[in-house]
């Protein structure tokens, strides 16, 4: 176990990570898990990034893959619907946004 997740734990809680297919997105996905906290992966398509589920679940933790583009606000709702109904007291931790390229 290295320092970092020796001191940051996160057993117990559930992350939602956006853009988590790559990039500072998957590495956020991986240290939260890392650190014991269950992830929900906020994805373009829910079929993408079946590699990282398996990283994520190797380290013992749940893992949901969920479609959401964050410029739309309906994905993201439903995947925040989606996420609290996979566990069993619908709460959520906490959410990540990490920077993305821009598209303008």
């Amino acid at each position: 176990m290295s320092a970092v997740s020796g001191e940051f734990r996160l057993d117990g809680k559930i992350a939602m990570v956006t853009a988590s297919a790559k990039g500072i997105g998957r590495a956020c996905a991986i240290a939260l898990a890392r650190a014991g906290a269950d992830i929900v992966l906020g994805l373009r398509t829910r079929e993408s990034a079946a590699d990282l589920a398996e990283q994520i679940e190797s380290f013992g933790r749940r893992v949901l893959r969920v479609q959401m583009d964050v410029s739309k606000m309906e994905q993201i709702v439903a995947a925040v619907d989606a996420a609290a109904s996979s566990t069993s007291d619908r709460r959520r931790d906490s959410l990540l946004f990490p920077p993305s390229r821009s598209t303008a």
